[in-house]
C-alpha cells in the first residue's frame, strides 16, 4: 500500500506542477478559467486511485542503448519492474537482543496503512456530518418575503449539489436594494457554477489524500477562486467596486461577531481570502478575456498531460529486431494453430508445464491453453530472462495457493486448448541435445512472444501488487551453521558430466562428501530419509538467496532473503508438513505408493500423523527465522486477447 500511495503522490504532484506551468505560460489569469483548470486536477486526483488499481496504464517507450546485450532483453509489453527492496543486513554470528528482534519484526506496512486509514476516516466523518447538517439547514430554513432565511447564517450562503439553494441571514430585509442585488448576483453565480458541489469534492479529495499537501492547497485555492469568479460576475453586472467592497467588509464583520460564517462541522463553504479579493476588486485585476484559441490549446495540453501523468509507465523501447543470443538465431517461418480437446484438468494460471517437442527445424506444443503459453513466454519457465519479481513458477500440484501469475482477460484463455506447430529457420542444429535445450527455448523467446501477440492479438503488461510474504532473517540467537570453503570442490571430466546428463551430477569421490564439482555455481538439494509425515531435505553449497527461493516453492508465501549473509552452506532440514507448506502437498501425497501411470491429482492423500517440528522450528535450529512481512510481487495482466484464426 505504501508503494501505491507514493506513486499517487508523485503522479499528482507532476500533474499539478504541469497545470501551474501551463496557466503561467498561457497567461491565464481570470479566476473562472483558473478555477476550471484546478477543478480538473481535483477530479483527476479522485479518479486516479481507481484507474491505477484497475490497471489503466499506458507504456511510454524509452530508447534502449544496449540492444545487443541479451541480459537487457524485455518483452514488448513489459514495464520496468520496481527496484528490489533493499535487504536489511544482520550480523551472521553475533546474537541479538530479543527486544531489538521484536522491533525489527514490526510490520511497518500494516502500521502505515493504519495511520493512513485513521486520518482518512476522521476527515470523512467530518465531511459526512457537515453534509448532513447542510441538508438539514436547507430543510429547516424559513421563507421570509419569498426568500429562504436562517438564523444560523451570518452571511448569505448557497448549499446543494445539483439544485443549489440560496439561504440569507437574519436581517437581510433591511438591506438596501443595491446590496441585495449584489448579493443575489454573487450567490446566483455560485449556483450556476455548482461551486458547492466542487467544494464538496475538494473536501472529499482532502480526506482521501490527507497526507498530500496538494489536496489541502487545492481545497483552499478552489474556494478562493470560486469567490473571485463570482465577484467578477457582480462587477460585470455593473455594481460599483467601492460599494461592493464595503458590503464584503460588513459581512466579514458579521462573521467575526458570530465566530463563523455558518455553524456547520467540516463544511468549509466558499468565503476565504477576503484581503486578496478586495485587492482584485478595487484594482481591477480580474484579467483580460481569453481567446478561444488560447483556451482550446491550454485545455488540449492539460488533457494530454493528465493522461500522461495519470497512466504513463516507463518501458524499454525495443529495436526493430529482437535481441537474441549471439550463439543462436531462430525465426518462426510458419505457424499452424488448431483447437484441440484435452480431457486432463487445466493446470490453471501461473502453473503447469507445456508439452512441447523440439527437433531441428520444427517445434510443437500439444493441447495447451493460452494462459500456459503466456506464463511460459513472459513469466519465466524456459524463458528465464522474463522472470517475475518475487514470484516463482510452480509445477502442477505445487502450492495452489501461490500468487496467480497470469490474470485478466476472457475466460477462454484458460479453458480453451490449442495445438501449435511451428517451422523454424536459422541456427536450429542439435535442438535435442540436453545441454542446448534450455538455451534454444531461451533464444526462441522473442519470436515466441511475437507469435502470441500476432496470432492471438495479445496485449498484456506486468503489474505489481503488495503481497503477504515471509522475510528470512537471522534468529535472535545467531546463525548456527557455518559457511563452507568455496575452494573445496572436486574435478569432473567431460565424459563424467556427459554420462551424468544435463540435470544429474556425478557422485563426489571419497573425502568430498557434501561438496559440488569445481566450476558448478549452483547448489544441490536432495530428499533424505525422514520420519513418516515429515519432509527431509539436504542442501549442498546453497546460498541464503537460493535457500529463500527454495522455501518459496514450499511455503504459503514468497520468502525474501533478509539475512544479509554471503557465502554458501551445507545443512539438512527436516520438518512436518502442514498448511504453511502447501507446496509440499504433492510430496506428502506421494508418500503412498502410486503407479506412474496415475495422475498425481487423482491420488487421495492419506493423513499421516507426525510429531516433527514445524518449518519455523526447524529453521530456528539452524539459527534462522521467518517473519511475516509484505513486499512487491509482479504478475502478468492481460488487457486483451482474441481467439486465433485457424490457418
Amino acid at each position: 500500500m505504501t508503494v501505491f500511495l507514493v506513486e499517487l503522490l508523485v503522479r499528482t504532484s507532476l500533474l499539478a506542477g504541469a497545470t501551474g506551468l501551463i496557466l503561467f505560460v498561457f497567461r491565464i489569469r481570470t479566476a473562472a478559467s483558473r478555477h476550471t483548470a484546478w477543478a480538473a486536477v481535483l477530479m483527476v486526483m479522485l479518479v486516479l486511485p481507481a484507474s491505477l488499481a484497475a490497471g489503466l496504464r499506458m507504456s511510454v517507450p524509452l530508447l534502449n542503448l544496449a540492444v545487443t546485450n541479451v541480459e537487457s532483453d524485455v518483452s514488448r509489453t513489459a514495464v520496468v519492474p520496481p527496484a528490489t527492496p533493499t535487504s536489511v543486513s544482520f550480523s551472521q554470528f553475533t546474537p541479538r537482543d530479543p527486544a531489538s528482534q521484536a522491533m525489527t519484526s514490526i510490520d511497518w506496512e500494516l502500521y502505515l496503512a493504519g495511520v493512513y486509514l485513521a486520518g482518512a476516516l476522521v476527515l470523512l466523518v467530518r465531511l459526512a456530518v457537515g453534509t448532513i447538517q447542510a441538508n438539514r439547514l436547507r430543510r429547516t430554513a424559513a421563507i421570509r418575503r419569498g426568500r429562504l432565511t436562517s438564523d444560523c447564517c451570518a452571511t448569505p450562503i448557497t448549499v446543494g449539489w445539483f439544485r443549489p439553494s440560496l439561504i440569507l441571514p437574519h436581517g437581510w430585509d433591511h438591506w438596501s436594494s443595491t446590496q441585495l442585488g449584489a448579493v443575489l448576483t454573487h450567490e446566483q453565480e455560485h449556483a450556476r457554477r455548482h461551486d458547492p458541489l466542487v467544494q464538496w469534492f475538494a473536501l472529499l479529495n482532502r480526506a482521501v489524500f490527507w497526507f498530500h499537501p496538494l489536496s489541502w492547497w487545492l481545497e483552499r485555492r478552489l474556494a478562493t477562486l470560486a469567490e473571485e469568479a463570482c465577484d467578477a460576475a457582480v462587477l460585470v453586472a455593473g455594481y460599483s467596486p467601492q460599494q461592493y467592497s464595503e458590503y464584503l467588509i460588513d459581512m466579514a464583520r458579521a462573521v467575526a461577531r458570530q465566530r463563523g460564517r455558518i455553524r456547520l462541522i467540516g463544511m468549509a463553504m466558499p468565503g476565504a481570502g477576503l484581503p486578496d479579493r478586495l485587492r482584485v476588486i478595487l484594482l481591477d485585476l480580474r484579467g483580460a478575456r481569453l481567446s478561444r484559441t488560447r483556451i482550446g490549446a491550454a485545455m488540449a495540453l492539460c488533457t494530454a498531460l493528465s493522461v500522461v501523468f495519470g497512466t504513463a509507465t516507463l518501458a524499454e523501447r525495443r529495436s526493430t529486431q529482437d535481441p537474441v543470443s549471439p550463439t543462436l538465431q531462430i525465426k518462426f517461418e510458419a505457424v499452424i494453430i488448431r483447437p484441440c480437446e484435452d480431457s486432463g484438468p487445466s493446470n490453471g494460471r501461473g502453473g503447469g508445464g507445456m508439452r512441447n517437442a523440439l527437433t531441428p527445424g520444427y517445434a510443437s506444443w500439444g493441447c495447451v491453453s493460452l494462459a500456459e503459453l503466456i506464463d511460459q513466454a513472459y513469466g519465466g519457465g524456459p524463458f528465464p530472462k522474463n522472470s517475475l519479481l518475487n514470484t516463482v513458477r510452480l509445477a502442477p500440484g505445487e502450492n495452489p495457493d501461490a500468487l496467480k501469475r497470469v490474470r485478466g482477460g476472457p475466460a477462454w484463455i484458460e479453458k480453451d486448448k490449442f495445438a501449435i506447430e511451428i517451422r523454424l529457420s536459422g541456427d536450429t542444429t542439435d535442438l535435442t541435445g540436453p545441454a542446448r535445450h534450455d538455451l534454444v527455448l531461451t533464444d526462441m523467446g522473442p519470436a515466441f512472444r511475437a507469435m502470441l501477440e500476432d496470432r492471438f492479438q495479445l496485449k498484456l503488461r506486468k503489474a505489481t501488487e503488495e503481497a503477504p510474504m515471509y522475510a528470512l532473517t537471522v534468529a535472535s540467537g545467531g546463525l548456527k551453521i557455518t559457511a563452507v570453503d568455496p575452494n573445496r570442490c572436486y574435478e569432473v571430466t567431460a565424459e563424467q558430466r556427459a554420462a551424468a546428463g544435463r540435470v544429474m551430477l556425478p557422485p563426489p569421490p571419497a573425502g568430498f562428501e557434501g561438496t559440488l564439482p569445481c566450476g558448478y555455481n549452483g547448489y544441490r538439494a536432495s530428499s533424505v530419509r525422514a520420519k513418516p509425515g515429515n519432509l527431509g531435505m539436504q542442501f549442498v553449497r546453497v546460498s541464503m538467496k537460493d535457500f529463500a527461493l527454495s522455501l518459496s516453492r514450499s511455503m504459503d508465501r514468497y520468502v525474501l532473503d533478509k539475512t544479509g549473509i554471503d557465502g554458501r552452506f551445507n545443512f539438512t532440514i527436516e520438518y512436518a508438513l502442514d498448511d504453511t507448506t502447501p507446496g509440499d502437498r504433492s510430496v506428502r501425497d506421494m508418500f503412498r505408493e502410486a503407479r506412474r501411470d496415475v495422475r498425481p491429482e487423482s491420488i487421495q492423500p492419506e493423513p499421516v500423523k507426525s510429531d516433527g517440528p514445524t518449518i519455523f522450528k526447524a529453521l530456528e535450529e539452524l539459527g534462522l527465522s521467518l517473519q511475516k512481512t509484505k513486499g512487491p510481487a509482479e504478475y502478468l495482466l492481460i488487457e486483451s486477447a482474441q481467439r486465433p484464426v485457424v490457418r
